[in-house]
């Protein structure tokens, strides 16, 4: 499972991530067949993260001169977050809260 640094568009910013993610599926992780699954959020996943990310960008509304710091800022929020914050609404909700 190659993880590699993902790149992406938001409000013509063209970002590259701060970390590293898998392409593929995580050993056991399925949304579409593990209903907890659906709801859980897994840093290590491209297909989970990229989401998130625009989802915050859009909350928190970077100019986008700011759009790849702020970025890197909700990954750091996520990949340091406390272990009760597990599914992808207390995810996000924390993100926002931290830096909004």
């Amino acid at each position: 499972m190659a993880k590699l640094k993902r790149k992406f568009t938001w409000n013509e910013a063209e970002i590259t991530t701060k970390y590293e993610y898998s392409n593929t599926v995580v050993d056991g992780d399925d949304p579409k067949e593990i209903k907890i699954d659906s709801t859980l959020f897994n840093e290590q996943e491209w297909y989970e993260v990229k989401p998130i990310l625009k989802k915050c960008l859009a909350e928190l509304k970077p100019a986008a001169t700011k759009a790849i710091s702020t970025t890197h800022s909700i990954e750091d929020c996520f990949m340091n977050r406390s272990s009760d914050v597990n599914t992808r609404k207390e995810v996000y909700d924390y993100i926002i809260k931290k830096l909004g």
